[in-house]
């Protein structure tokens, strides 16, 4: 008997980044190839998860696509404010926050990215920034369960 528990206790620590990273995927998808606004291309996209920013213990999705537009800062955040983004888990309980911004450099520099980095290597011999802004979506705050990506 006691083997069979730490048989199942010990599973929980591969179950649990499984089923994250079927959340993690599930949440990125919804910033796909579809959902561009006219005269933008997509050039590059992440996903990671775990804890991302702050203290604590607890497990962040974070998904973002480069594109490369020649459509105003104002008139991607007017595209994108309409689409509803669902949440990385069934809960209803957080809000997805959506950012877009100015691409920065090859390492995305974010709020939401403060133990992690991203990096897009299609900018990493690129000078001129300018038409390139990254659209994020963000979710956070929910259990570690028995994920240590969120400790």
């Amino acid at each position: 008997m006691p083997v069979i528990i730490l048989v199942i206790i010990i599973s929980l620590f591969f179950v649990s980044p499984i089923i994250n990273n079927i959340s993690l995927n599930n949440f990125a998808k919804q910033l796909n190839k579809d959902s561009l606004p006219r005269k933008t291309n997509l050039v590059d996209k992440d996903a990671v998860c775990g804890k991302l920013n702050g203290n604590g213990n607890g497990m962040d999705f974070f998904a973002c696509i480069l594109i490369e537009s020649e459509l105003s800062l104002e008139e991607l955040d007017k595209h994108y404010k309409v689409q509803e983004f669902n949440t990385a888990r069934k809960s209803g309980r957080y809000n997805v926050r959506l950012d877009i911004i100015h691409a920065n450099g090859y390492m995305l520099k974010t709020e939401h990215l403060e133990h992690q980095d991203v990096y897009f290597e299609s900018l990493k011999n690129i000078d001129d920034y300018s038409g390139y802004y990254v659209v994020i979506i963000y979710d956070g705050g929910y259990p570690t369960y028995f994920d240590l990506r969120g400790n």
